[in-house]
C-alpha cells in the first residue's frame, strides 16, 4: 500500500524504491515480515521511470529486460513473487540493430543458436570463439549468482572460471574470445546497461549482462518498466 503515513515499526526498511529494493521487499513480505519502503519521488520504481511527450510514452531506461526465456534467472524471480503471470510479455524479434558509418547495418535475432549463427556468418574466422564465448559467459553468470542461489556444484572459488577474470575488463574478456574489430563492438553494444564502456567495466558483471540480454531471451513489457513496479 502507497502512503505518506509510514508504519509506527517496521522488521525490515528499505531506503530507495528501486526494483531491487521492491523485489527484496516483496519476498520478504512474502516470508511474513513486516516490510517499508521508502521513495522520495512521486514514483517508485528507481530507472523504471516513463514519462510521456507529445502523445508518446516513453521508458527512461528499461528499454528491455533479459533472461525472460523459461527456466532463466530473471523469469524464475518473477515468477516466484507472483509477478510474471501479471505482466504482459512481447519478446523481441532483434536485440538490436547496429548501423556504421559505412551503411553497413547488422541486425541482431533475439535468439541464441540464431544470433551465434548470424554473427558467425558475418565474422567466421571468429565462428569457433563465438561458441566458445557464450558457453562462457553463461558458466561466469552462474559463477557470480551461485553463492545467492545455492548452486555452487562443491567447486572452489579459485577454481571457477570468473577467478580468470575477477581484475580483467569486458573488453580484455571478449578479445580472449574473437578478434575483429567491428565484432568487438557489436558485442560491447549493452555497455549503456552497464554504465562504462567495455575497457573499463567488470568482466564478470558484464558477462551476466551479456548473458540475459544476449543469451536468455529479451522481452519488452506492455506499459513499460512502470507496468512492472
Amino acid at each position: 500500500t502507497m502512503t505518506d503515513r509510514p508504519p509506527e515499526s517496521a522488521d525490515i526498511v528499505f531506503v530507495g524504491a528501486g526494483l531491487g529494493s521492491l523485489t527484496c521487499a516483496v519476498e520478504l513480505a512474502r516470508q511474513g515480515f513486516t516490510v517499508c519502503v521508502f521513495e522520495q519521488r512521486h514514483n517508485p520504481g528507481g530507472y523504471a521511470q516513463h514519462f510521456e511527450r507529445e502523445g508518446f510514452d516513453v521508458d527512461l531506461s528499461l528499454h528491455h529486460i533479459g533472461g525472460l526465456d523459461r527456466g532463466c534467472m530473471t523469469h524464475g524471480v518473477l515468477r516466484s513473487l507472483g509477478v510474471l503471470e501479471r505482466l504482459e510479455l512481447h519478446r523481441r524479434e532483434r536485440l538490436f540493430t547496429a548501423e556504421f558509418q559505412d551503411q553497413t547495418s547488422y541486425q541482431l535475432p533475439n535468439d541464441e543458436r540464431s544470433l551465434i549463427e548470424a554473427l558467425a556468418s558475418w565474422f567466421p574466422r571468429d565462428a569457433k570463439g563465438l561458441e566458445q564465448l557464450f558457453r562462457d559467459v553463461k558458466s561466469l553468470k552462474t559463477d557470480a549468482f551461485a553463492p545467492f542461489v545455492g548452486s555452487t556444484d562443491g567447486i572452489p572459488l579459485e577454481e571457477r572460471l570468473s577467478a580468470s577474470y575477477q581484475t580483467s575488463t569486458f573488453e580484455q574478456l571478449l578479445r580472449s574470445y574473437v578478434s575483429s574489430p567491428r565484432l568487438l563492438v557489436l558485442l560491447g553494444q549493452l555497455w549503456q546497461s552497464i554504465g562504462l564502456p567495455p575497457s573499463r567495466s567488470s568482466a564478470v558483471f558484464s558477462a551476466c549482462v551479456f548473458a540475459s540480454s544476449f543469451a536468455d531471451g529479451a522481452y519488452s513489457i506492455g506499459g513499460g518498466g512502470q507496468a512492472l513496479t
